[in-house]
């Protein structure tokens, strides 16, 4: 079942709706340390290099169903990334529709940004409360690689 999907920059009204699904990879991560990261970023007014940025996925009833946090960084392998440390869909129906529309968007934001690669992390066992602790960019492990190609 293919849904229209808003994809866009958190608002300080979603956070505590977008900690559900957070929650859900990060279970060490309390709301208070969620509110603190979020509300940092909602203070930057424009994306800056190695700044994490947060995109939702709202379906038509308003309810999140779908978060990325990524920022642009400078990889020593790979030149400029776009950098996905945290992405997470939640769906009865529709995960591909949704995984899919978050994945648009990060290509649109890797082109805007002109960044050759996009990894999204994967982590295994663990959770992604690291990533928003720890920044080992040059970690060659960590995650999948993707080109963004021209539209």
């Amino acid at each position: 079942m293919q849904q229209s999907y808003k994809i866009g920059r958190i608002t300080a009204a979603q956070i505590d709706r977008a900690y559900l699904l957070v929650n859900r990879v990060a279970p060490k991560l309390d709301l208070d340390a969620w509110r603190a990261f979020c509300r940092e970023i909602l203070a930057q007014k424009r994306q800056a290099i190695d700044r994490d940025d947060i995109v939702i996925a709202v379906n038509p009833a308003g309810y999140v169903q779908g978060l990325c946090s990524h920022a642009v960084r400078n990889h020593p392998f790979h030149g400029r990334i776009l950098d996905v440390s945290i992405f997470v869909v939640t769906s009865a129906a529709d995960e591909a529709g949704i995984a899919g529309s978050l994945l648009d968007h990060l290509k649109d934001l890797a082109r805007q940004d002109a960044c050759n690669t996009i990894r999204i992390w994967t982590l295994g066992q663990n959770d992604w409360s690291r990533p928003l602790r720890d920044r080992q960019i040059d970690q060659p492990d960590h995650g999948v690689l993707m080109i963004p190609v021209a539209a």
